[in-house]
């Protein structure tokens, strides 16, 4: 993948050369693969674009290169037929049997198509090799072809029967949805050892039980490491765990499954030591380093190094520092003193001279550092010391005869401060001793990191290992405790998830500033008083994995996408994207969040890969869009993108991050799920799956899950497929009517689709309306309707949608309605709103009046009357109306009345005119839709005026 410094590409891109990365360059990014992103699948694969189906058998296949031991030769020859094995799945072929298309002309044409005689130049000389994988990876024996009759070739008889084995197993796994899915599985396995026939493998799997996220996302790739050194190989990427390829079973001895604890403990470790800058805060007590810092095993070097760059970067004001040094020391002055009489009379001495009280400002610096020393030592090694202070005097070489005075002075707010009058060291002298002092002490108290038996107990719990039907769990353990605990630790159980780990109270530091304690379950005791919840050391980590891993800007709502294979995925596409995500955070310029021109790709009507930029047009590091995961192992099992959306209200960014959504599930060929959990809570069956969708769109989105087909039968499209065109329809529709105004056109629609059809018609009326002011035109009526008549197939598509049969039939009607009234030249002598509503404006002006007098035929009569007057009035003398006009004019006036009023509204007056500005609107549209050019307008006028 070539990187552009302002648009990037995310997806599944090797970064390394290899046959893969030749692969996706020559033939994955090519238009025609492309296209087959939106050649959905059906069947037991309903939903799965045909494009996902052939990148994870050509990845699959990467994957098995190593343990099957094929050459480059045989893999660049498997992956081009792969590419082309579902040829009656093309749409060159579409209709035709797959028996009548498989022939070596077809698929030498196919080769050509795909561009993959690039990727494998050499591929000529296989056509025939091709032909005959391709033809009989079904396995169905009409189509069956003898390889004894096959000509001479370049690869054996047998060496291609083995290679048919590997087809037909990487075709028929991409069917096993899940991953305790087993039919599938041992067809795959029993094709593969068919094909290494001298080896007999098995297929192994891990299993988690719950989901964490991306926390999820970190254990399984330290599983996976582990079990990779016992010599499995991860083929297949599950949701909840993976599939391996193994000669043997791994067996799970004690000294496995600690290996495996510590590298979970050890992914933690490593997310945190990376940016371990974020532990070692600088507040108004001063600099403290988190524990988490000791536990990652940090040289104290990296440490104090830390600590003197935050202390440098400290506000020291002499004069203040002073004032508050003084009036601290005065007021505990007389406890001190009955405490310490011996030093009394030194510190009045000290106090009585407040200009040489503190040093100058750099020296100050020196002190904020030998301040931050202190609460390292007070913080973490307490029970080891008497007194911090008195370690810290050692080291400095303070006289034994000034301590007892400077024990007056607050021991965290001014003594390291008052400190300096004593200190003659230079300040790379004490920073030695300190340094080394320190680096002594971690070494010798070594702290045991927790977080490896948690694991043990945490895996023992949830997790499950071995042979695929056979997996059983790391260890057995009774889930009855779980109830105990719950019971017996009232108020203090983990507000999150319940489980029986050791728990502890809530830090706001430890989580992303949009967890509150309002998302966590009530837990808590009742009565006054600050509430203060407790969670689990699991929880905790989950937290702060997520805070680490993700950008974020206090006030922002997040939203995520988590996104979700059909059947798997690949190891080598975990691999890849992973590479991906680390070559955008790599690229020159600041990323801070992804942005996605979804606009652009919801206004394409072919299917490209969708523009990414990191900067806006100011060259800025852009505020909105997707969030790039930080650790590389945190994108895994679970693909988790979180959207900070841009907008001023929740509606808006609700719509940012669904436009989102739409555009990278067709780019990534996976189903997604959109809501506001950092944790998906469940694995959604549809392809689309909207959670807490936003009140003012509830027009719009009318239910929570969306599929491409309805049931297995490709005929019949969709909810998602409905809800796609009716998103690209309102971009087309705001493209046609944007203004300089901040006015969000899309969302003014969206939240007319509450109010119906004919809402969305007379909003997008005013949207129109206020365009053509905006723009000033010279002739705005012309405006007007080129506008109208650009934008009513889409606005029909968004109206049709929310108004079901009653907009149907009101559009039919009203297009006919529009159809009499332009043709037979029921207007006024302009092509002005006022001029073209004529025929409607008479019938509402007569509903409005209507007397209890009058019943419906003498309305109507009236209503025949005025209309009539009306053209006869404005008519020129030569051209008169007469019959015809009188005709048209009733026609129009009995259609509305027995197809609108009567029929839709049955009669009811108070239902019609409660409408009527709305009706108004669509009607306008279906008139303006009847006008032509203006060269032929003109002659139309004539003609009318001549009838």
């Amino acid at each position: 993948m070539t990187f552009n410094p302002d648009k990037l590409t995310i997806g599944p891109q090797p970064s390394q050369p290899s046959v893969l990365r030749d692969y996706i360059i020559h033939v994955g990014n090519q238009p025609l693969m492309l296209a087959y992103k939106r050649a959905y699948q059906y069947g037991n694969k309903k939903g799965e674009p045909l494009y996902a189906h052939l990148l994870n058998g050509v990845m699959l296949l990467d994957a098995l290169r190593d343990p099957l031991e094929l050459t480059e030769t045989e893999l660049r020859l498997l992956m081009s037929v792969f590419t082309v094995h579902d040829i009656n799945k093309d749409e060159e072929f579409d209709g035709n049997s797959f028996g009548h298309i498989a022939t070596l002309q077809n698929f030498a044409q196919q080769i050509e198509r795909f561009n993959l005689n690039v990727f494998f130049p050499e591929i000529e000389q296989y056509v025939s090799e091709i032909t005959t994988l391709a033809r009989d990876h079904g396995g169905h024996s009409s189509h069956h072809a003898s390889l004894v009759a096959l000509p001479s070739t370049r690869i054996s008889h047998e060496r291609l029967r083995q290679l048919l084995h590997l087809i037909q197993a990487v075709d028929i796994v991409d069917l096993s949805h899940s991953l305790e899915e087993r039919t599938h599985k041992a067809t795959f396995l029993s094709k593969i050892n068919a094909f290494a026939d001298h080896t007999q493998y098995q297929l192994y799997l891990h299993q988690l039980s719950e989901n964490r996220g991306a926390f999820s996302n970190l254990i399984h790739g330290a599983i996976v490491r582990v079990l990779q050194e016992e010599g499995a190989y991860p083929l297949l990427y599950y949701p909840d765990g993976v599939v391996y390829l193994v000669e043997e079973a791994v067996m799970l001895t004690t000294a496995v499954q600690t290996k495996i604890a510590r590298a979970c403990a050890q992914e933690v470790n490593n997310m945190t030591a990376s940016q371990f800058a974020d532990f070692v805060k600088s507040g108004i007590q001063g600099i403290k380093v988190d524990g988490k810092c000791l536990e990652m095993g940090l040289p104290f070097g990296r440490i104090l190094n830390e600590i003197a760059t935050k202390a440098e970067k400290r506000s020291l004001d002499r004069d203040s520092l002073t004032e508050k040094i003084i009036d601290r020391t005065t007021r505990e002055f007389e406890k001190n003193k009955a405490a310490m009489p011996d030093a009394a009379e030194a510190v009045e001495q000290i106090l009585a001279e407040p200009t040489h009280l503190l040093p100058a400002t750099d020296r100050l610096r020196l002190g904020e550092l030998i301040r931050s020393y202190y609460i390292f030592l007070n913080d973490h090694f307490s029970d080891q010391l008497t007194d911090a202070w008195e370690t810290v005097y050692d080291l400095l070489e303070i006289p034994a005869a000034t301590r007892p005075a400077l024990s007056y002075f607050n021991a965290r707010y001014d003594r390291p401060y008052v400190l300096m009058r004593d200190v003659h060291l230079p300040y790379d002298d004490v920073y030695d001793r300190l340094l080394a002092d320190g680096s002594q002490r971690l070494e010798a108290n070594e702290i045991e990191d927790e977080k490896t038996p948690l694991f043990q107990e945490y895996l023992g719990r949830y997790a499950l290992f071995g042979v695929v039907g056979q997996a059983r769990p790391w260890a057995q353990k009774a889930f009855t405790d779980h109830l105990a605990h719950y019971l017996h630790n009232q108020h203090k159980q983990c507000a999150h998830c319940s489980a029986i780990f050791p728990t502890d109270k809530w830090m706001t530091n430890d989580v992303r500033s949009d967890i509150t304690v309002q998302t966590f379950s009530n837990r808590l005791r009742g009565g006054p008083g600050e509430p203060k919840k407790y969670v689990c050391a699991l929880c905790q980590m989950q937290f702060l994995v997520e805070r680490l891993n993700y950008e974020e800007v206090r006030g922002e709502k997040t939203m995520y996408l988590h996104f979700f294979p059909y059947s798997f995925l690949p190891m080598p596409y975990i691999a890849a994207l992973r590479d991906d995500i680390e070559q955008i955070r790599g690229t020159d310029t600041a990323v801070r969040a992804l942005w996605c021109d979804t606009r652009n790709a919801l206004l394409q009507d072919k299917t490209i890969n969708p523009d990414f930029l990191t900067q806006t047009k100011k060259g800025k590091p852009h505020p909105y869009g997707m969030y790039m995961p930080k650790v590389r192992n945190t994108v895994g099992n679970r693909i988790i993108l979180p959207i900070n959306p841009a907008g001023d209200n929740d509606s808006q960014r609700f719509l940012f991050a669904l436009w989102n959504a739409l555009v990278l599930q067709e780019h990534l060929g996976l189903k997604v799920m959109l809501t506001e959990a950092p944790t998906a809570p469940f694995i959604p069956t549809s392809d689309f799956y909207i959670d807490n969708v936003a009140l003012s769109c509830a027009g719009f989105i009318t239910r929570n899950d969306y599929d491409h087909f309805i049931n297995h039968e490709r005929s019949t499209k969709g909810t998602l497929v409905v809800l796609k065109e009716q998103a690209s329809a309102l971009h087309r529709i705001q493209r046609e009517l944007l203004t300089t105004s901040k006015k969000d056109e899309i969302l003014a629609l969206v939240q007319a689709m509450s109010g119906g059809g004919l809402m969305v018609m007379y909003t997008a009326e005013k949207l129109l309306e206020a365009k053509v002011r905006d723009q000033s035109a010279n002739a705005p009526e012309w405006a007007e309707i080129r506008l109208a008549q650009r934008i009513l197939p889409d606005l029909e598509t968004l109206a049709h949608h929310t108004g079901g049969t009653f907009m149907t039939q009101m559009s039919t009607h009203l297009q006919a309605l529009a159809e009499i009234a332009w043709q037979k030249g029921l207007r006024g002598k302009s092509l002005k709103k006022n001029s073209l509503m004529t025929p409607i404006d008479e019938i509402f002006k007569k509903l409005n009046q209507r007397s209890q007098a009058f019943d419906t035929a003498a309305l109507k009569a009236v209503i025949i009357n005025d209309i009539f007057e009306y053209l006869e009035r404005i008519a020129d003398e030569q051209y008169k109306p007469g019959k015809g006009k009188q005709k048209a004019i009733t026609q129009f006036v009995d259609l509305f009345f027995a197809e609108v009023y009567e029929g839709i509204y049955q009669a009811s007056l108070t239902k019609l005119l409660a409408d009527e500005k709305m009706i108004r609107s669509a009607f306008l549209f279906y008139v303006r839709q009847q006008i032509p050019s203006k060269s032929k307008t003109n002659s139309a006028d004539a003609e009318d005026e001549a009838n």
